[in-house]
């Protein structure tokens, strides 16, 4: 009650003596009288139920007790959460990255089939050029094949022709020369 008696207790868990001191919440008494010092304070302490009050206060305590650690923990909980998150967002940040970089490498890879495609292209337009233009060549070289063919077929002729005609001279000589010599030659002048 927070007075002393024989055993000498006060306050909330007052302490032992035999001078009445008072515990954390007493009063000074007198010694051995147990009678507060305090005047009006010392009335009202020992009109409170201290011990109730403890008794009261003492699950009160745990209950604050148990959300002090809930809530550490609750901290604590939102402090790994924070964390993978956090890690998360790193990770997320870096499969972006990646996939970006690998959009970039296929967006050059693309430029550059594109480019070959293009100088494929140009290449085969070449290679078709050129095929025309042998295709084009080994039909005039046909076509002065057969040209030569035929003046060789042309000179041909003329040197039978050519050959014809000095046989028929070499004949033609000679007949005047056979009719030369039977005819009889003319009486000279003198």
């Amino acid at each position: 009650m927070g007075t002393t008696g024989t055993r000498g207790t006060t306050g909330t868990r007052g302490t032992t003596g035999t001078t009445g001191e008072t515990g954390t919440k007493g009063t000074m008494a007198d010694e051995g009288t147990g009678k507060a010092t305090g005047g009006v304070v010392g009335e009202v302490w020992r009109a409170l139920p201290v011990w109730a009050m403890v008794d009261e206060c003492t699950p009160r305590l745990a209950q604050v007790a148990a959300l002090g650690r809930s809530l550490a923990q609750e901290r604590g909980r939102s402090l790994t959460e924070g964390g993978a998150l956090r890690a998360l967002e790193l990770a997320v940040g870096g499969a972006q990255a990646r996939v970006g970089g690998a959009c970039r490498a296929r967006d050059r890879a693309c430029e550059r089939l594109r480019q070959q495609q293009e100088a494929g292209h140009s290449l085969w337009a070449e290679l078709e050029a050129a095929r025309a233009a042998r295709a084009g060549a080994e039909l005039r070289a046909q076509e002065a094949e057969s040209r030569r063919q035929a003046r060789e077929a042309e000179l041909e002729q003329l040197r039978q022709a050519v050959t014809a005609a000095q046989h028929a001279r070499r004949r033609a000589e000679q007949e005047r020369d056979d009719m030369a010599a039977r005819m009889p030659r003319p009486p000279s002048p003198t």
